[in-house]
Parts: structure tokens; sequence; C-alpha cells
């Protein structure tokens, strides 16, 4: 301690280097802190703009969804051949009837014909009110088989 008393230039020395240090140290610190927040925002936009891309992405499915759905609704050949095959359901027709099965083999090939055109359905099902699946198209190409050898017989 004897030399900073003593001496100017040590003195002078140590200032200078002591305020060379804390704004050194400052501006890394500032630095630093601004780096992180940016970094903390950058990520937050792209996170962001992913969420909105993959919205966009779920928005476009879902209205894609209701156009293939109203294409069926829409149909009316559909809607005659799944009429029909309701009302014999609900008629409680045996499914051994011949009308009953030729209603069947109609709307299973209406259905596979669409599943043809429209590639995206894989599955399609007549479903009752109570759930009850009258028809599924996963299985449709067999089912149509065995009803044509059944009609055959």
């Amino acid at each position: 301690m004897k030399i900073w008393k003593e001496n100017l230039m040590v003195r002078l020395v140590g200032y200078f280097l002591f305020l060379s240090l804390m704004t050194t140290g400052l501006v890394g610190f500032i630095g630093y802190i601004r780096a992180r927040n940016a970094l903390t925002n950058a990520a937050f936009e792209q996170v962001t703009a992913v969420t909105r891309l993959k919205e966009d992405d779920l928005q476009r499915w879902v209205e894609e969804r209701e156009q293939d759905v109203l294409f069926l609704v829409d149909t009316l050949e559909s809607y005659t051949q799944t009429r029909t095959l309701l009302r014999l359901e609900q008629e409680q027709t045996p499914t051994s009837d011949p009308a009953y099965q030729a209603a069947y083999v109609d709307a299973a090939a209406f259905l596979d014909a669409v599943r043809a055109r429209r590639s995206r359905f894989r599955e399609i099902a007549i479903l009752t009110c109570w759930q009850n699946v009258l028809l599924r198209l996963k299985r449709v190409a067999q089912q149509i088989q065995a009803l044509k050898r059944l009609l055959e017989i």
C-alpha cells in the first residue's frame, strides 16, 4: 500500500486498469444479456411460426376431410344406395335376403369406386343411428366377392 500512496504513476495505472476492467465487464455483461434475450426471442418466433404452419396444415386437412364427406353426402347415388341399405336394416331384413344382399353389393361397389377415385380414403363406413357398422370399405373388395358368389349360387 505504501507504493500506492507514494507513486502517482502506480495510482494512474491502477485506476486506468480498474476502469478498463469495469467497462469491459459491463459491456460484456450487457452484451450477454442482450444476446440471451435475442436468442430467446428468436426461438419463440420460430416456435410461433412452426405453430402457425402446423395450424394452417391442420385446418387445411380438416377442410379437405369436410369436402370429402360433403362429396359423399352430395352424391345422389350414394344417398339412394345407402338409404336402401339403411331402410332394409331398420326393417330388420335378414342379411340372407336377396334384396338386402343386392343393396349391400351396390353400396359396396359404389363406395369402392369412390375410394378408387379419392385415394385419401382408407376406410369408409356406413353406420346406423346406434353406431352399428353396416358396411366398412376396408373389407369391401372381399365382401363384394363373397356376396357375388352367394348371389350366383
